[in-house]
């Protein structure tokens, strides 16, 4: 179980609230649709067509640390923080660069910061269904690494 075990159940059950509200319609850029499975410590929930999962890779030895730095995705989809390394990472939205909406979405949401991730493999979960579009800059708090969501509306 996580440190913080309260907000990573509220941000698990967001993120299960969000996938079960979400419409059906696929994504409409014509993108790959990426993953169908998301795996989480305890399930394997198979993500209807309309949301994607994004995968961002956390990585010292990456030159830019992060992969891919910058995502755009849609209202709706899924964000997953993944360690690639044994190097510690703390993943954070970067509250001043957040509009207020964006900003009471997050903490609403308990997943303005993840937890340790503490080993390869180790990951964190990030949500946008209901999230109003905007951009959403983060950090891995551990190296200083920079990246940044855009959320575009459905």
């Amino acid at each position: 179980m996580p440190a913080q075990p309260l907000q990573w159940l509220a941000g698990t059950f967001g993120l299960v609230l969000g996938v079960a509200l979400g419409g059906c319609d696929p994504p409409a850029d014509g993108a790959d649709a990426g993953p169908r499975v998301l795996e989480l410590d305890s399930a394997r929930i198979t993500l209807p067509d309309s949301v994607r999962l994004v995968v961002v890779s956390l990585d010292r030895s990456h030159p830019g640390d992060l992969e891919p730095a910058h995502a755009e995705i849609r209202v709706g989809d899924i964000v997953r923080f993944e360690a690639a390394d044994a190097a510690a990472h703390a993943v954070g939205f970067d509250g001043t660069g957040l509009t207020a909406e964006a900003r009471r979405f997050l903490e609403v949401t308990g997943q303005m910061r993840s937890p340790p991730l503490l080993n390869a493999g180790n990951a964190w979960v990030v949500s946008f269904a209901h999230a109003p579009p905007g951009d959403y800059p983060y950090h891995c708090a551990t190296h200083r690494a920079r990246g940044s969501i855009t959320v575009q509306p459905r």
